[in-house]
């Protein structure tokens, strides 16, 4: 899909996520839209943390300024999504596809409401 060498078909939304996160390690730190489907807010808060020690911060990603100032040293991923659910706040993904790429930090988005094509 969208020329990738690869692809994964997860059950839901969840599992995928759960499949990046794993993919994380102890000293990584990951920064996660403050908007985020309360499934993943829930599971990043109550399951993830306490068992991985992996800290994340979440934070209004309309602000790309924000995103860029909050980066550290050991960002690896950031999950944004946009529009979010419920509320409907929006992200620039094409802007903060290329904040990622400059950091070196993988971006996944979780998308509810939208399709893949544009």
């Amino acid at each position: 899909m969208e020329g990738a060498k690869f692809g994964l078909a997860m059950a839901n939304g969840i599992s995928a996520i759960i499949t990046m996160l794993s993919t994380l390690n102890q000293g990584d730190h990951l920064l996660v839209i403050d908007d985020v489907y309360g499934g993943t807010q829930r599971y990043l808060r109550k399951v993830w943390y306490p068992q991985c020690k992996i800290d994340f911060d979440m934070i209004d990603m309309r602000d790309l300024k924000k995103v860029r100032s909050q980066f550290k040293p050991n960002t690896k991923m950031v999950i944004a999504e946009s529009p979010t659910n419920p509320t409907l706040k929006c992200t620039d993904i094409k802007e903060l596809a290329k904040i990622c790429k400059e950091k070196g930090a993988i971006l996944m988005i979780d998308n509810t409401f939208m399709s893949p094509v544009l």
